[in-house]
Parts: structure tokens; C-alpha cells; sequence
């Protein structure tokens, strides 16, 4: 009875909250074309002499501070093979690099090659260091 009641007090609140927004008024996504985006993105994101891991990250989240425990381990690793770019959900500059790479799930982990171009995508969730490697030395797998 008490989960009924609180399903039905959480309906009731998302009804008045969508309710209350104006007539007029929707609620706001950036309109972006990915193909266009991600190029933007790249441009923003430092060239450099490797390849790049994109750790896209909630700082607050537990899973997200675990995957970045592991990546931080793993620094003197990837030395010379990789550099990692923290894109976090605490960050307003971030937010179009999340719309731009369609990250939806955290933590996320992105490969990148030395031109920028996407390689390699994770699935959401923690990964552990010898699969992040493996990926870093084999992307095609």
C-alpha cells in the first residue's frame, strides 16, 4: 500500500509540475546536428599527439568516482598512449559535448584517434583497466 501511495503522490506531482509550465512555453534542447556538433566539439577538444579518452562523468556519482579511481591508476599506463578529457555534468561548457556525442548513460567512455575521430565507444558503466588498454591497442575489437 505504502509503494502504491507513493506512485501515485509522484504522478500527481510530474502532472502539476507539466501543467504549470506555460502554454507557450517547451521545455528547451538544443537544436544540434550531430555531424555539425561533433566537428564544433572536435575543434574544441586540444589536438593531441595520441589518441584521447573522453570521460564523460557526474563528479557526485559513485559509479563515476569508482571509473575515475581506475583511471587515475592507470595514469603512468597511459602515458605516451592516451590523454583523458573529463567532460562532467557540473560543467555548463560541457553540455554541448554531451548533446554532440549523444551521451545519455554514466560514466561514459569515449576513444578518440589523434584527429579527433571517434574509435571507440564504451557502454555505459565501469570498465576496468585491461579493457580500457585492450581498446586503446586494438579499437576494433
Amino acid at each position: 500500500m505504502k509503494i502504491f501511495s507513493f506512485l501515485t503522490a509522484s504522478s500527481i506531482i510530474l502532472i502539476i509540475s507539466a501543467n504549470s509550465m506555460d502554454a507557450g512555453q517547451k521545455a528547451t534542447c538544443p537544436n544540434i546536428d550531430s555531424a555539425q556538433s561533433k566537428s564544433q566539439v572536435a575543434k574544441k577538444v586540444e589536438a593531441t599527439p595520441g589518441k584521447q579518452i573522453l570521460f564523460f562523468m557526474n563528479p557526485n556519482g559513485h559509479p563515476c568516482q569508482m571509473q575515475l579511481s581506475i583511471l587515475d591508476s592507470m595514469k603512468d599506463k597511459l602515458s605516451g598512449l592516451a590523454t583523458i578529457k573529463y567532460v562532467k555534468t557540473t560543467e555548463a561548457d560541457d553540455q554541448e559535448t554531451f548533446y554532440a556525442y549523444g551521451v545519455r548513460g554514466l560514466p561514459s567512455l569515449i576513444i578518440l584517434d589523434k584527429n579527433g575521430k571517434e574509435i571507440k565507444r564504451f557502454t555505459p558503466g565501469i570498465h576496468n583497466e585491461k579493457d580500457i588498454l585492450s581498446a586503446l591497442k586494438n579499437p576494433d575489437k
